[in-house]
C-alpha cells in the first residue's frame, strides 16, 4: 500500500496572556538580531541596530567570523576574564589585542572633501563568546541617518606595527527625534516605524502568510541609501551631493525606499519560484514577483519622474543671477 505523507507545519505558539515588561536600565543596552528567513537564521546577512537621535547607548555586539559564527576572543590573547570596564580601545591594550570602532554616515565614504570618522571606547564582556560593548555618547548620536560602523580586531594594538587582523561591518540607524542636535530636526530619513506603518510591516501579525516581518532594519537601511545614491548620479550634476542626513524631499524619498524594499522582494521570489504537486495539491506560493514588481515600478516611477523634474528646476534656477555694477547708485 502506497502511503503519501503531506508535510504538517507545527501549530503556533499561544500568544502571551500578558504584555512582558523590560527593566529600564537595560532599554540603553542594543544588540543586532539575526535576520530570519522563515525558520532559517541569515548569519551572514549584513546587520543592523537602531537607535534614536540623542541617545546615550552601549551596542552590545557579537564579533563574528566570515560565516556569522562567534569568534573566542582568548585565541586573540584577550583575557577571558576581561572586566567591562576596561576600555580595549585604550593604552590598556597597548601592545597586545585592541578593537577600535568607527562610526560613519553611509554615503559620505564616497564624498570628498569627506567628515572624519570618529572613534569609539569597545569594551570586552564575554570573549570566549566574543561579546563586546561599544559606548556611543548623546552627541555621537546627534545627527539622524544610516550610518555605517565598523569593528576592527587589531593586533599590536596603538604601537607603529598595528595590524588590523579583521573587521566587521553592520548599519547604525540613527532615528529623527527631538533630543537630538539642534540642526537635526530637519534632516534625516522617515524612521524605521514610518517606513513599517507605510507598508503595514509594524508587526509580524500583519503577515498572514509570513508570520515575520516582511523587510528587517538592514534591508530598510539600504533600501534610505539608494534613492539619494540615485539623486547624486543622474544628470545634470548640480555639484552637491546629498546624504542620508540632509535630503530635504521627505515624501518622495519613502516612495522611493518602498520601491527598493519591493525590488528586493520582487528579487526573492524570482529566485524562489517554483510551482510543484504535492499529494495532489498544487503548490505555488512563491509566485508573487509579478505583483511586487509591479507595485515597485509604480512607485520607482513616481520616484525618477520627481528627480528629473526637480533637479532640472533647481539647475534653471541656477542659470539667472545678477552682476553688480559701481554705476547702480547713479
Amino acid at each position: 500500500m502506497t502511503v503519501i505523507g503531506t508535510p504538517v507545519l507545527p501549530p503556533s505558539p499561544p500568544s502571551p496572556t500578558c504584555v512582558p515588561t523590560q527593566r529600564c536600565y537595560e532599554i540603553n543596552t542594543v544588540a543586532p538580531e539575526v535576520s530570519r528567513y522563515y525558520d532559517s537564521l541569515l548569519l551572514t546577512r549584513m546587520r543592523s541596530v537602531r537607535l534614536q537621535c540623542g541617545q546615550k547607548v552601549r551596542i552590545q555586539w557579537t564579533v563574528v567570523n566570515s560565516q556569522g559564527f562567534a569568534v573566542d576572543l582568548t585565541d586573540c590573547d584577550v583575557p577571558a576574564d576581561s572586566s567591562s570596564s576596561v576600555s580595549f580601545s585604550s593604552s590598556a591594550a597597548a601592545g597586545g589585542t585592541g578593537f577600535r570602532f568607527r562610526i560613519r554616515e553611509n554615503l559620505s565614504l564616497g564624498i570628498k572633501p569627506a567628515p572624519q570618522q570618529t572613534e569609539f571606547d569597545v569594551y570586552v564582556v564575554d570573549a570566549e563568546n566574543g561579546v563586546v560593548e561599544i559606548e556611543l555618547t548623546a552627541k555621537a548620536t546627534g545627527l539622524p541617518g544610516v550610518y555605517f560602523g565598523e569593528l576592527a580586531v587589531c593586533a599590536n594594538f596603538d604601537t607603529a606595527d598595528e595590524i588590523v587582523l579583521f573587521t566587521n561591518i553592520f548599519y547604525v540607524l540613527l532615528q529623527r527625534g527631538q533630543y537630538g542636535a539642534d540642526d537635526a530636526m530637519i534632516g534625516g530619513p522617515p524612521t524605521i516605524q514610518e517606513i513599517r506603518l507605510h507598508l503595514r510591516d509594524s508587526s509580524p501579525g500583519e503577515n498572514l502568510l509570513l508570520d515575520n516581518l516582511k523587510f528587517d532594519d538592514a534591508e530598510i537601511a539600504l533600501a534610505i541609501s539608494r534613492p539619494i545614491q540615485y539623486w547624486n548620479e543622474i544628470p545634470p550634476d548640480l555639484n552637491c551631493r546629498y546624504t542620508t542626513q540632509n535630503f530635504p524631499w521627505r515624501y518622495h524619498w519613502l516612495e522611493g525606499i518602498c520601491a527598493n524594499l519591493f525590488w528586493m522582494a520582487a528579487e526573492q521570489f524570482r529566485a524562489n519560484n517554483l510551482k510543484y504537486s504535492a499529494a495532489g495539491v498544487q503548490v505555488d506560493d512563491q509566485n508573487k514577483q509579478p505583483d511586487y514588481e509591479q507595485a515597485a515600478q509604480r512607485r520607482d516611477a513616481e520616484w525618477k519622474n520627481f528627480v528629473r523634474r526637480k533637479k532640472s528646476e533647481l539647475n534653471l534656477n541656477a542659470a539667472f543671477g545678477g552682476i553688480g555694477s559701481p554705476y547702480a547708485r547713479y
